[in-house]
């Protein structure tokens, strides 16, 4: 599991529809594996196109996982901070500096001494403000998402 965020593709409702498709025929199962797999690249595609860029860290960790099955999986990022991004920081307890220091650098070229100092006061107002939300998966999956049921109904409309 990672540390970021996750979104997958296949809770609730659709994990009883997974269930239902493993009794249906190969080739519905096939036509299912496939529309994940273009799900989870499409979500995976369009989260990356959202996310708000400084050093393309969070943008490069956005990757898919299919489940062993193939008849589900998930986009995630394993960047810590995605959580962050996605639904932004209440007010309160300041993030490390020394997490801010990295993106301050490719802001601004100046000692390490001033970037410490930099990284510190951005610090302590993300504690006192917060952050706002920059939301990148949830709208991505939420895009994708009635097309994947459209797809799914196609697919056991003509294999049924």
């Amino acid at each position: 599991m990672s540390d970021g965020m996750t979104i997958k593709i296949d809770e609730g409702s659709l994990q009883r529809t997974v269930e239902k498709l493993a009794r249906y025929n190969e080739k519905v199962q096939q036509g299912v594996q496939r529309n994940v797999a273009r799900t989870l690249v499409n979500i995976q595609s369009d989260a990356r196109m959202r996310v708000p860029v400084a050093s393309n860290r969070l943008r490069s960790s956005i990757v898919t996982r299919l489940r062993g099955d193939r008849m589900g999986g998930v986009v995630e990022s394993n960047v810590k901070y995605a959580l962050y991004v996605e639904q932004g920081r209440k007010p309160g307890r300041p993030p490390p500096s020394s997490a801010l220091e990295a993106w301050v650098r490719t802001k601004i070229s100046s000692s390490a001494k001033e970037i410490k100092g930099i990284a510190f006061l951005i610090a302590r107002k993300i504690g006192l403000e917060g952050t706002k939300p920059q939301p990148f998966l949830q709208p991505a999956a939420k895009k994708e998402k009635w097309k994947y049921y459209q797809a799914i109904r196609m697919i056991l409309k003509y294999h049924s």
